[in-house]
């Protein structure tokens, strides 16, 4: 997303160098990071789904999960909001459960940072809903957008069209959807490899019993690992390179 914005506002392509060594930690040029301290295979102690919405308050979450509660006791899953079950909310914390609802949040040039990336590496399954549904999500609930930084034209600069207008264009228009189909599909969650996208609650639940029954999560997560260690091969490479000046 980040690049995305920077060829809209400045018309300059940029080059992605992924952050390695998260928060709160003394890690020294990207060999360590608190992600290095995840066990090498994940072993969930709980038979259940835990739901992440980083930037929801508990009313729009509980809002959108309304529908799903009556449908996940008929199919034996049961969701777990992470920020009401862990009064400190550690990301690791996530290791003990079988896999994450991860609802995002559209945030363009601004500080609002919803952590998928530090999420993703935990290699707990991760199911997101597809942009479809999400954009019936923002209309049905009146999900926030946050958009910052600066703005170059009413419509744009021409090939990108203006995040603002995700803000000021009423909903349903052209204008609005041509903004939210571009920058939604930039999200880390609609950009990352191994994501399951359910379009639906009932085609959520479908896949979870699937996904179960045939051994697919595990199948996931190491899927997850191997791409986590290969990013973080190609991470540690470019910032020495960049270092190095190369």
């Amino acid at each position: 997303l980040d690049q995305e914005y920077i060829q809209y506002c400045c018309g300059l392509d940029t080059r992605l160098l992924e952050r390695r060594c998260g928060y709160n930690n003394d890690a020294k040029l990207c060999d360590i990071g608190w992600d290095s301290v995840l066990p090498p295979s994940r072993i969930p102690s709980r038979n259940n789904i835990a739901v992440v919405s980083p930037r929801l308050n508990t009313t729009l979450t509980d809002a959108i999960l309304e529908d799903a509660r009556g449908r996940a006791r008929k199919n034996e899953v049961e969701f777990s909001l992470i920020h009401n079950v862990h009064e400190r909310y550690d990301r690791r914390q996530l290791l003990l459960y079988e896999a994450v609802v991860f609802v995002p949040t559209l945030s363009i040039a601004t500080r609002h940072v919803d952590d998928f990336e530090e999420l993703y590496r935990l290699n707990v399954p991760i199911l997101c809903p597809s942009l479809a549904l999400f954009k019936k999500w923002h209309d049905k609930y009146d999900l926030e957008i946050h958009v910052g930084g600066v703005e170059v034209g009413e419509d744009g600069n021409g090939k990108i069209p203006s995040p603002r207008l995700l803000l000021y264009q009423n909903r349903p228009s052209d204008a609005w959807e041509r903004a939210f189909n571009f920058w939604a599909s930039k999200l880390d969650a609609y950009v990352y490899e191994h994501i399951t996208y359910f379009d639906s609650w009932a085609h959520f639940f479908q896949l979870c019993n699937e996904m179960r029954g045939s051994g697919s999560l595990d199948a996931v997560s190491r899927s997850m690992l191997k791409s986590n260690s290969n990013h973080r091969i190609d991470a540690i490479d470019a910032w020495r390179m960049e270092f190095k000046g190369e």
